[in-house]
């Protein structure tokens, strides 16, 4: 799906957070957020036999008066931990931490077993900031009652703002239904489910907990960014529905939300949203590109002629909301080359370079669109130039090669390509690929040749482990150097990474069968034979220059992004 949806780039996501520094930024947040004023009954701090004397005005937010008839109570029982422990509550629960750490320790010296002061005292050093104290007073709570729901609650804050979040997310887990009911914990624990890489975990959380003022917002949409900057964009949509809809403000959020809903493959959510947003007076070039966006997958995906009209109308929204967006120039000029308008596309693309003559991210397009339609002088003009204009960037380079390459001037095809491993930063896997295909295409390769081949070839791989192409030419070259077993395992890691493609299979069998393992052999040769009869494959032409296509020009979206 990625090779698909990055055209669109988000502007906040280009700040990085690293996930360590997210974690220590949102526990300082959170813990200075929690507090006593939890959604717990108020039995968790005072036991269930509590009088209504004290109940009702602690109920009532009443503090002194419930003050008041503590001290009485404790005038009458003053060896009674319980009673200790109540007045402790109505200090605690009436901002006074400090006079309640009094009564908690009075009520564990009556009583050292008493888990509800030990839970209390916790609760109250954590209130304050100290750690290591409130870690202690838990750590006894739970040597009384291991399965303690609101001594696990704590401890997994505990945990979460020391970075542990394997001990976190095992506490939150003991503390039950608890965990709901102080939603900054909910939230914590969702955020270390995600650092330990349970993703759909954190998902699934962060919808249950639906939007709420306790969680700081701040923390909320930092952490947003940083699933979104990882590409869980689940995680990172479940999150941004905790926060009020304006929040940073109207359009970053509602951008956010539709983005992230396009991510995760939901386009029908995603136009829905950026619909809304429109109807609210919020668009502009980036949002009608985004909706064009959306409506294209949503169209190519189901057959759907009236989404794809919907897309085109979107980008041209989007050029009259800016011309100098060029985001909107290069997806409306892809999609006429996907639907095989390559005029159209060639039209477009003039029309966004005479409003940008200095883009060469149009260039770039506008000789894709040449060499669809075989204008390939035309389209070597505008690689070279966008060369010029960006002698950094690895596409114009590769772009050159592959036109070279179609045409059959290989060794042409390499000096481009070559060019492009000196200059291009930084280092790009397609261009070794595509220069150690043009340099075996030459044919009569001597011994340098052939070690300048597979070197070419281990690098694409290097940079890119899963680069299944890479993978089967590596297994071809290898193969026809009579090294059949490291050619096996070359065209294995190819089919693994691209099982439909039967030019794989067929090379596996023959050099299966060059290791005298003929029932593989057979069973891979049955295989082609099967894919072969599903299976057109593309004119080769078309398939580079939809490789092509396909690829992300880094410094373009940034320079399309700072365009804005």
């Amino acid at each position: 799906m990625m090779a698909q949806r990055y055209r669109t780039v988000r502007r906040a996501l280009a700040l990085f957070f690293s996930l360590a520094g997210t974690l220590l930024w949102v526990s300082t947040c959170l813990s200075a957020q929690s507090s006593a004023s939890t959604s717990f009954n108020l039995t968790v701090f005072t036991g269930p036999e509590a009088p209504a004397s004290i109940m009702k005005p602690l109920q009532r937010r009443r503090f002194a008066e419930a003050q008041e008839e503590a001290q009485a109570l404790a005038a009458k029982s003053p060896q009674d931990a319980s009673v200790a422990n109540l007045e402790g509550v109505t200090f605690l629960l009436g901002g006074n931490p400090a006079k309640a750490e009094v009564f908690f320790h009075q009520s564990l010296r009556l009583n050292p077993r008493f888990l509800l002061a030990y839970r209390n005292l916790g609760i109250t050093f954590w209130h304050e900031h100290r750690v290591a104290d409130a870690q202690q007073a838990f750590t006894e709570a739970l040597r009384l009652d291991p399965k303690d729901p609101i001594a696990n609650l704590y401890e997994g804050q505990i945990a979460f703002a020391r970075h542990n979040c394997a001990a976190a997310a095992q506490s939150f887990n003991r503390s039950g239904k608890a965990l709901f009911s102080m939603p900054v914990a909910a939230f914590m624990d969702a955020v270390c489910h995600f650092q330990l890489g349970q993703s759909q975990a954190a998902a699934t959380l962060l919808g249950k907990m639906g939007k709420n003022p306790a969680i700081p917002h701040a923390a909320v949409f930092r952490f947003a960014l940083e699933a979104g900057k990882q590409r869980s964009f689940p995680v990172a949509l479940a999150a941004l529905k905790l926060l009020p809809d304006d929040y940073p403000d109207p359009y970053t959020h509602g951008y956010d939300e539709a983005l992230t809903a396009y991510e995760s493959g939901d386009d029908t959510a995603s136009v829905a949203l950026i619909r809304g947003m429109l109807s609210r007076g919020l668009g502009n070039a980036e949002l009608y590109d985004l909706l064009g966006n959306a409506l294209e997958d949503q169209g190519i995906a189901h057959k759907q002629p009236d989404a794809i009209r919907q897309a085109y109308e979107a980008y041209r929204k989007g050029i009259y909301a800016d011309p100098h967006n060029l985001a909107n120039f290069i997806d409306i000029g892809r999609l006429a080359l996907k639907l095989g308008n390559y005029d159209l596309g060639e039209e477009l693309l003039s029309q966004g370079l005479a409003q940008n003559p200095q883009a060469y991210q149009l260039m770039l397009e506008r000789g894709i669109a040449y060499a669809f339609s075989s204008h390939t002088r035309e389209a070597a003009v505008d690689f070279e130039n966008a060369r010029r204009l960006a002698p950094d960037d690895p596409m114009p380079y590769m772009a050159a090669g592959i036109l070279a390459i179609q045409e059959g001037h290989n060794t042409q095809a390499a000096a481009a390509l070559q060019q492009g491993i000196d200059c291009a930063h930084p280092a790009n896997a397609w261009l070794y690929y595509l220069l150690a295909r043009a340099l075996y295409k030459q044919g009569h390769q001597t011994p340098e040749m052939e070690t300048r081949i597979r070197a070419a070839l281990q690098e694409a791989i290097q940079l890119n482990p899963d680069f299944a192409e890479a993978y089967g030419l590596a297994g071809h070259v290898w193969l026809k150097s009579g090294k059949p077993k490291q050619a096996v395992g070359f065209l294995e890691a190819a089919r693994r990474l691209d099982p439909e493609n039967s030019h794989y299979v067929y090379e596996l069998a023959v050099a299966r069968r060059m290791q005298g393992d003929s029932e593989a052999a057979a069973r891979d040769f049955q295989k082609f034979r099967d894919l072969e009869a599903v299976n057109n494959p593309a004119r080769m032409k078309k398939y580079f220059i939809k490789i092509f296509v396909n690829q992300p020009s880094a410094a373009g979206l940034h320079a399309m992004n700072d365009g804005r």
